[in-house]
């Protein structure tokens, strides 16, 4: 068991925001595209079949529904691209479109009415361009400590997209617990 274990506290490691790229960054750089590939293939998989009625589908009001969670996986996606591997801020017209899916909250029933094909071409360009600006990214500037926006101490690019394949996995969990609520209520489509 890590030192950083007290069996009788149980004390919480502190989490770390920055991923050392010291002993080899190239071979790094293909092990998170490696990361975000598989993950967003394991989406797909799990959402391909989904009916437009299954997509917007509330449990109960305040809920997200399949397509906000989509929605909001692909905004962090573009917003973590043009922040962090473009290294600059959203323009107005690309914060009207994104922001509503990265906050969701209030904006979830707005977030209807898009079939699945679209959440999957939406899906695949975000990752396309996603992958491309980590592939423009030198090794240096993925490694790079930033301080700002994730956390105050630093980060860098290489944590940021760790963090997004763990937020697409964690929103995954929940787009499965949907689609068996769904089930369980409505029986299959």
């Amino acid at each position: 068991m890590p030192p950083c274990y007290n069996s009788s506290t149980m004390t919480i490691p502190p989490r770390h925001t920055y991923i050392d790229l010291d002993t080899d960054p190239d071979r790094a750089k293909a092990f998170l595209e490696g990361v975000l590939t598989a993950a967003r293939v394991t989406t797909i998989e799990q959402v391909a079949d989904m009916s437009l009625k299954e997509l917007d589908w509330q449990y109960a009001p305040g809920w997200n529904s399949v397509g906000a969670l989509l929605a909001h996986v692909i905004a962090i996606e573009n917003l973590f691209r043009i922040t962090e591997l473009e290294n600059r801020k959203l323009t107005k017209d690309e914060a009207l479109r994104w922001l509503p899916g990265v906050e969701l909250g209030e904006h979830v029933s707005k977030l209807r009415g898009k079939r699945i094909g679209v959440y999957l071409k939406e899906l695949a360009k975000a990752r396309e361009l996603t992958l491309q600006g980590l592939d423009a990214l030198s090794s240096e500037d993925l490694g790079r400590c930033r301080t700002g926006q994730f956390h105050p101490d630093g980060y860098n690019v290489a944590w940021v997209l760790y963090h997004h394949v763990e937020d697409e996995v964690h929103h995954r969990g929940q787009i499965s617990l949907l689609r068996k609520l769904y089930t369980h209520i409505h029986g299959h489509n």
